[in-house]
This record gives structure tokens, C-alpha cells and sequence, in this order.
């Protein structure tokens, strides 16, 4: 290395100098032009940003939705982030002025079509709420009707309708009319996993058996059954939407066993959906029930077994009523509703029906509770207790004037139980008197004149059926009557023919 740059040294040393000189200018010229290449790029590249600039502000000014500034280049809107929360004015603002042009610019006649069915839908359901079911009805078929004229036929933009009208038709109890309307939407548009008509089934199947109409009932549980078994993914809802009605179509009259399989499907049920939670009270009223099926088909071991299981369930939830006796309230309506036993059954199970109810009415009654829906829920309780069972142990709860009392402690007032019906006149409370609290519920919707019609209609119908027993009682006096004198006279033949024979 140290002998090749002795060579070289030495090289440049003999080089001549012009030589040098030479290629010193060349490597100068090849920098000097490098700078110049590189000064030209640079001048280009400003001339053409001035050029760009020139061209935006010839440009005219776009205004941004978002912020509402105006800008004559694209740009990032910082403050979009701000708008779109949902307690800022402007946010407001613009939500409304959007939704505004969207509905104006529209050419969709379904889009439209919808927008006008949504805003139908809400209305009736305020209406509803308010009371006023009639108006709701009317505003439903008056954009049905509307709808149809202008050609929508798309059975979707219906559905919330149906369902509203039929929530409408429920509320009067005229259920053949709401089971049509949701008929008309589902053919088309009904799902296995749709939960708003199964409820509306299900409030309906709970009424029907309440009012007596098991044959009614027992289709709808088939076809409530069918969606829940359906159901790919079950909420909370829908599990116990489930339960209830396997509990429901238990009740329904049928042969021992078939009672002591839908008993035990509940109980199946309730495991799958709860595992671990086999204790629960309603589980104990099960328990009691079956109890019952067994001892009908001659099981004594098992009926036995089953009393036992329930008693020491419903003594665990007792004691656990004490401390929290928000629990067993639906529970307590559950167990009274269920509490006329057939009379076959072991004596030890009406004890412990009648016993629960007594527990858990001390329990309530033991607190200063002042919550409307409560006390509702407990005088439907006892007025369930007094209609279904046949020989209550004379509890405390069938007394009108103790219903009264409870309504008064509810709301605070003296016509609580009037402010439940929503109406406060005296023909009302001498309706309540007579005719007992669900006809004075049916009642409380109608208006006076409705209602004065309603009690004149009522006692031209007593007054009749009181004339016609009359005229049936005449009538059967007389042929009594006439009986008489017919055996007198047979009586009479007998013994001319007997003298005869003698």
C-alpha cells in the first residue's frame, strides 16, 4: 500500500503542468453546472407554487357543511369532532337542517312512506298512553288507508302499524281483532325471533286464561311455544316469556299425565335457562303442583317427595322475604292466581298455599311501602285470591272497603283507586259497589253518558230477567198445579178400579 502511493506521488509529481491545470478547470465546470441544474429546479418549483396560488384565488370560495366557513381549497374541519356531540347547539342545528333536505330531496316514495308510517306510529302511541285509544285507532287506519291509495304496498312500512293497532284492540279486550292484525304482517315480515308479537301473545294468552277462555287459550299457547322453540339465541326476555308460558300451558286442563309432563317441562326448562337456581319460588309452586299430579295418579312416595321439595323451598324464600320483601311479590300473584286446588289434594298442600299468602301478607303489610303499582299488584292478588279459590280461610283481603284503604295509602290520597281509572265521580264508586272492581275497570274508559247508558241498559235487563223469573215461576205454579190435580185424579181411577176388583 505505502509502495503504490509512492507511485502515485511520484506520478503527479512528473505530470506536466498543463495538464493539471486542465483537469482542474474540468472538475470546476462539472460543480459550477450541478448548482446551476440544481438553481433552475428551485426556481421552477417556486413559479409553480405561485402559479397554484394564483389559480386558488381565482378559484371561488366552497362553503364546508360541517363548520360553515368557506375555503377555496380542500381542508381538514378540526371542529367536526365538537359538532357532533350531541349536546352541542350547532350539532343540533345541523342534524335537523340534514334530516330537513334529506326528506326534501328525496325521490324514494318508500323513504317517504316510512317517515310518514314512523311519525304515525308515535302518535298513536302517545295517544294510547294517554288514554285516548279511540284517536289512536283512527290515526292508524287514516294512514293505512292513505298509504295504500298512493301505492305503498311494501307490507314492512306496515309493520309498526299492526302492531300498534293491535296493541289498541288488546287494550278493549277484543283479542279476534288484534290477532288480525298481526296477522297482516306475518306473512311477509314475521321472524321466529321476533319478541313484540310474542309478548302481545303472551299478554293476551295471560288474560284469556284469567277470564276462563281455556279453549282460546290453548291455541295461542301452541303457537307461542312454536316461536320460543324457534329461537336460535334467547334473552333474558324470551327465556322467561318461555317459562311463563310452559307454566301457563301446565294450568291448562288436561289428563294427569299430561298435567305431570307439562309440570316436569317446566321445571326442564327452567334448569336449562337457569342452571343452578333450581331453588326459586316459583320452582316451589312447581314443586306443589306436581305434588299433586303424583298423588292423582297414585304415586304417595313421589307426591310425598315433591311436598317436601316445595316446603322447604318456599320456607327458604319466606325467611328471605323477611329481610327483602320486594322478591315475592310477583311471585305472591303467581302462587295466589294458582291457589284453587282441586279437592283431592292432600290437605297439606292447601295449608301451605294459605299459609305462604299469610307469611308474605305480614311481611308487606309490616312495611311503609307508598308505591302505586304495589299496592295495585297486591289488591289483584287478593282479588284473584277471592274469585278463584273456593274455600279461602276467610283472609283479610276480600273486603272492599280494605281495596279502598289500599288505594288511598298508595297514591297518598282519598281517590287513589280513582286515579288508577283516571275518573272521580260518584256514579263510578256506586258502580264499584255494585258490580265488584273489574266491571268498574271496564267502566272507568267509558264517559259519563257512556256510562249512565251503561246502568240504565243494566237495570232494564234486571228488571226483565226479573219479570221473566216471575212469569217462570207463574208459569211453574201453575203446572204444578195442574200436576196435582192430574194425580189426584189418577189416584182417584186407581181406586175405582180397585173397589171394581174387590
Amino acid at each position: 500500500m505505502v509502495e503504490f502511493m509512492l507511485i502515485e506521488s511520484v506520478a503527479d509529481w512528473h505530470m506536466p503542468r498543463w495538464e493539471k491545470r486542465k483537469q482542474k478547470d474540468v472538475k470546476e465546470s462539472s460543480h459550477a453546472k450541478t448548482r446551476t441544474d440544481l438553481r433552475q429546479e428551485a426556481q421552477k418549483r417556486v413559479f409553480a407554487q405561485l402559479s397554484i396560488r394564483a389559480t386558488v384565488m381565482h378559484r371561488p370560495a366552497v362553503k364546508c357543511q360541517v363548520c360553515k366557513k368557506s375555503y377555496r381549497r380542500k381542508h381538514t374541519c378540526y371542529g367536526s369532532a365538537h359538532h357532533k356531540r350531541p349536546w352541542s347547539k350547532r350539532s343540533l342545528e345541523n342534524n335537523d337542517v340534514e334530516a330537513r333536505r334529506s326528506l326534501a330531496r328525496t325521490s324514494n316514495h318508500n323513504t317517504a312512506a316510512e317517515a310518514e308510517a314512523a311519525t304515525a306510529y308515535h302518535k298513536s302511541i302517545a295517544l294510547r298512553l294517554e288514554g285516548h285509544v279511540k284517536d289512536s285507532e283512527r290515526i292508524i287506519e287514516e294512514c293505512v288507508s292513505r298509504l295504500h291509495a298512493e301505492g305503498s304496498m311494501d307490507n314492512g312500512v306496515f309493520a309498526a302499524l299492526y302492531r300498534s293497532q293491535a296493541n289498541n284492540h288488546a287494550y278493549y279486550f277484543e283479542f279476534p281483532e288484534a290477532h288480525k292484525e298481526l296477522k297482516k304482517w306475518a306473512p311477509v315480515e314475521i321472524k321466529p325471533e321476533e319478541t313484540q308479537m310474542s309478548l302481545l301473545w303472551d299478554q293476551i294468552l295471560c288474560v284469556k286464561i284469567l277470564k276462563g277462555q281455556l279453549d282460546a287459550a290453548e291455541g295461542l299457547v301452541s303457537e307461542l311455544l312454536l316461536i320460543y322453540s324457534g329461537l336460535q339465541d334467547p334473552d333474558i326476555i324470551d327465556r322467561l316469556g318461555h317459562v311463563r308460558t310452559l307454566i301457563a300451558f301446565a294450568r291448562l286442563p288436561a289428563s294427569s299425565h299430561d298435567t305431570l309432563k307439562r309440570w316436569q317441562d317446566v321445571l326442564i326448562w327452567n334448569q336449562f335457562y337457569n342452571p343452578g337456581e333450581e331453588d326459586v319460588f316459583t320452582c316451589g309452586v312447581v314443586y306443589l303442583f306436581l305434588c299433586i299430579a303424583w298423588h292423582r295418579l297414585g304415586q304417595d312416595e313421589r307426591s310425598t317427595e315433591c311436598l317436601l321439595h316445595a316446603e322447604r323451598i318456599v320456607e327458604d324464600k319466606t325467611r328471605q322475604s323477611e329481610r327483602s320483601p320486594q322478591s315475592p311479590w310477583f311471585s305472591l300473584k303467581s302462587l295466589a292466581a294458582s291457589a284453587n286446588i282441586a279437592s283431592d289434594a292432600p290437605r297439606k298442600v292447601r295449608e301451605m298455599f294459605w299459609d305462604t299468602i299469610e307469611v308474605l301478607e305480614q311481611t308487606i303489610n309490616s312495611r311503609e311501602l307508598h308505591d302505586t303499582e304495589v299496592y295495585w299488584l297486591r289488591a289483584e292478588t287478593c282479588e284473584v285470591i277471592r274469585s278463584e279459590s273456593s274455600s279461602p280461610p276467610s283472609p283479610p283481603l276480600e273486603d272492599i272497603a280494605f281495596l279502598r284503604g289500599l288505594f288511598e295509602r298508595a297514591g297518598g290520597r282519598k281517590d287513589t283507586y280513582s286515579y288508577k281509572y283516571g275518573r272521580d265521580d260518584e256514579m263510578l264508586d256506586s258502580f264499584w259497589e255494585t258490580f265488584g272492581p273489574e266491571d268498574a275497570r271496564m267502566a272507568s274508559r267509558l264517559s259519563s253518558e257512556q256510562l249512565e247508558d251503561l246502568i240504565r241498559n243494566i237495570r232494564e235487563d234486571c228488571q226483565q230477567l226479573r219479570s221473566s223469573w216471575r212469569k217462570s215461576v207463574d208459569e211453574l205454579q201453575s203446572h204444578v198445579e195442574q200436576l196435582i190435580q192430574d194425580l189426584t185424579s189418577i189416584e182417584r181411577t186407581n181406586l175405582y178400579f180397585r173397589t171394581l176388583l174387590e
